[in-house]
């Protein structure tokens, strides 16, 4: 049985919930207590909360990667000028969120 099984059983939680809240996926809404009990049932599981953090690191990223390569694939005629400018637009916007959001990280 995988952890996630066990995690989700222990718990009464579906597992594709117990996933989302532990790799905090925005597309759920979980209580601040249900995160807390699912991440400190999972940590008494032994599961390793720094490899968790970097998972939710690459699963954002990954997402990211794909919403460029979609746009960008949607754009066949472009070439390498017009591809890293629609990047560097894209940063700017991300910049400017994470600035306007979280002022005193994000200077």
């Amino acid at each position: 049985m995988s952890i996630l099984s066990e995690l989700s059983k222990q718990l009464g939680m579906d597992e594709k919930r117990v996933c989302a809240i532990l790799l905090e996926l925005p597309e759920i809404s979980a209580s601040a207590q249900e995160q807390h009990e699912v991440l400190e049932a999972a940590g008494k599981k032994g599961l390793d909360l720094g490899k968790l953090r970097i998972a939710r690191r690459i699963h954002t990223r990954k997402e990211a990667i794909e919403e460029i390569l979609g746009y960008v694939e949607s754009h066949p005629t472009w070439r390498r000028a017009e591809i890293i400018s629609y990047m560097r637009y894209s940063m700017s916007l991300m910049r400017r969120v994470e600035k306007k959001i979280l002022p005193d990280f994000f200077k």
